[in-house]
């Protein structure tokens, strides 16, 4: 399964690189590509040959756009893959750093509110404390005022 994930088909190189299946197909007979094929008769070509070659291809001008005058001026346009991927790696990451400085803001808000909390916890069991002193001191003056009155 990793080796589907690192290849692509003859259809999908020829879309990449604007020619068409014959065309990939002599690429890889002429050994400008870097494919083979599996057990079903299927052209598997690795990505980085047909990327390498896509780029070869960009940097001496030999598109789509030189030999196919009739298509329409969108396929004539060349795609850099790289860059829209980097544009949407930068995008996603942008937008995950947002959501990970929300993440800290949150967090951050939520510990001062615990330690506030801790705080007032503190202070009421602190007066509890000092109230249960107070009613064993009343209770002991009154033990001591009621054995007087006995007598």
């Amino acid at each position: 399964m990793a080796r589907a994930a690192q290849t692509y088909t003859a259809a999908q190189a020829a879309k990449i690189l604007s020619v068409s299946e014959r065309r990939v197909r002599q690429l890889v007979s002429e050994g400008k590509l870097d494919g083979s094929r599996d057990g079903g008769g299927v052209v598997q070509l690795s990505q980085r040959s047909v990327s390498e070659e896509r780029k070869r291809r960009q940097a001496s001008g030999k598109g789509s756009a030189s030999r196919a005058p009739a298509r329409s001026r969108a396929t004539k346009a060349s795609v850099d893959v790289d860059q829209i991927a980097e544009k949407v790696a930068s995008a996603v990451s942008q937008r995950l750093e947002g959501q990970i400085e929300i993440t800290r803001r949150a967090e951050s808000l939520v510990r001062s509110e615990l330690d506030e909390e801790r705080a007032r916890r503190m202070e009421a069991e602190a007066k509890l404390a000092e109230a249960q002193r107070r009613i064993a001191e009343l209770e002991a003056a009154s033990e001591k005022k009621r054995g007087l009155f006995r007598r």
